[in-house]
C-alpha cells in the first residue's frame, strides 16, 4: 500500500471557479499577509517566501496533472544511505513539480514515518513564464488600484495600505527562489517546512534546522535525523533519475489504490531496482584464515560528478546529451555470511 500524497493549499485554490485565479489570489494574499503580521523583518520575509513557494509548488503540481514517482521501500532505504560528490545544478527533474511517494510503513533511521516528499523547481522556464504572467496581469498600477478599492470596501484597510509593497515582495520572492531546488517532506501525515537541496545541509547533521521540533499530525516532533534522511533521499532520487533515467518507468497503480492518487495516470512513475554489486569472501586454501575479515553489510549508492570534460556517460534516453553524474551501484558485502551473522 502507498501513502496518499498531501496537498495543503490546493483545497483553497479549488474553491475559486478558475484554478489560475485561485492561485494568483492566494499567492498575493500570502505575500501581503506575512508583511502585515510581521512587518519588514527577516523572519517575515522568509515566512512570506515559504508560503509563496508552497502555493506555487502545488499550483504547478495541479496544472501538470499531479505527477508522482513511487519509491519502493528497499530503494528508499538505499537512497537514505547514499553518499554524494555531485554538482546539484546538474541534477534533472522528471517534471517541474512532482511528489516522491513512499510505501506505508517506511521510516527514517530514527523510526519516523516518511509519507512523501514534494520536489519542485522554481528556476525553470515553466515557472518563469508563470511568474511573468502574474507580474503583468496582477501587479500593474491599474490592477493594484482595483485590489485596493475592493479591500477598502470590505473593511480591510490595513491590507490595502500594504499593496504598494506587493511588486517588491513578489520580485524578492522570485530572486530568492532562483538559486536552489526545493522540497517539502511530509512526516506522519503533516507537511513540514521548506527545504533547499544543498549538499552542505546533508553533510552537517548538527546545523540549526528550523523545522526540528515541530509536531506532526500524530503529535510526534520532527527530529534532526528525520530531516537529514528526507534531504538525503530527495537528492539521491534526483541523482538516480539523472544517472539512470531508464530505470524510472511508467507505473500502473493497483485498482484498489487508484482513487487515492488523483491526476493523469500517464504522470505516474516508479523507481526500479538496479542489481547490486556482490562482493564475496576472498578465496583461501583449506585450513587458512581469510586474509581480511569484514562483517556482512550493504553499502548504499554513491554518486559522483565527472568533472573533466573528457569524461561522461552516454544518456540512454537522449543519445546526444551526455550525463556527467555517475551512479556507483549499491554493494552487498559477503552475502553468504548474512544468515550466520543474524
Amino acid at each position: 500500500m502507498w501513502n496518499i500524497p498531501k496537498l495543503v493549499k490546493a483545497p483553497i485554490m479549488r474553491t475559486v471557479a478558475s484554478l489560475d485565479r485561485g492561485f494568483i489570489a492566494l499567492l498575493l494574499t500570502e505575500l501581503i499577509a506575512a508583511r502585515t503580521d510581521m512587518g519588514e523583518t527577516e523572519k517575515g520575509q522568509l515566512l512570506s517566501q515559504q508560503m509563496a513557494c508552497q502555493i506555487f509548488a502545488e499550483y504547478a503540481h495541479l496544472r501538470l496533472e499531479q505527477p508522482a514517482c513511487f519509491v519502493p521501500s528497499h530503494l528508499a532505504e538505499l537512497f537514505r544511505r547514499s553518499k554524494y560528490d555531485v554538482n546539484i545544478c546538474g541534477l534533472r527533474l522528471p517534471i517541474d513539480s512532482f511528489q516522491l511517494v513512499f510505501q506505508q510503513g517506511f521510516q527514517t533511521s530514527d523510526g519516523f514515518p516518511l509519507d512523501s516528499i514534494h520536489v519542485f523547481n522554481l528556476r525553470s522556464k515553466l515557472c518563469e513564464s508563470f511568474f511573468d504572467a502574474v507580474a503583468k496581469t496582477e501587479l500593474s498600477d491599474t490592477r493594484l488600484a482595483e485590489w485596493s478599492d475592493a479591500l477598502n470596501s470590505n473593511g480591510e484597510a490595513e491590507i490595502a495600505r500594504q499593496l504598494k509593497f506587493l511588486p517588491r515582495l513578489f520580485e524578492g520572492f522570485r530572486t530568492a527562489t532562483r538559486e536552489h531546488l526545493f522540497f517539502y517532506p511530509c512526516f506522519a501525515g503533516a507537511q513540514i517546512g521548506l527545504r533547499a537541496m544543498r549538499l552542505e545541509e546533508v553533510a552537517v547533521r548538527t546545523q540549526e534546522i528550523q523545522e526540528i521540533g515541530r509536531p506532526t499530525a500524530s503529535g510526534r516532533k520532527v527530529t534532526p535525523e528525520a530531516i537529514f534522511d528526507a534531504t538525503n533521499i530527495a537528492i539521491a532520487a534526483l541523482c538516480r533519475y539523472t544517472t539512470r533515467p531508464e530505470t524510472v518507468k511508467d507505473f500502473v497503480l493497483p485498482r484498489s489504490e487508484r482513487y487515492n492518487h488523483k491526476g493523469d495516470k500517464k504522470q505516474k512513475k516508479i523507481f526500479c531496482f538496479l542489481d547490486p554489486k556482490i562482493v564475496n569472501q576472498r578465496s583461501t586454501k583449506p585450513g587458512e584464515e581469510p586474509a581480511y575479515s569484514v562483517k556482512p553489510h550493504v553499502r548504499g549508492f554513491v554518486y559522483a560528478t565527472l568533472r573533466d570534460e573528457r569524461w561522461y556517460r552516454k544518456n540512454p534516453l537522449k543519445p546526444g546529451e551526455p550525463l556527467r553524474i555517475q551512479e556507483r551501484e549499491p554493494t552487498i558485502i559477503h552475502p553468504e555470511s548474512f544468515e550466520a551473522a543474524v
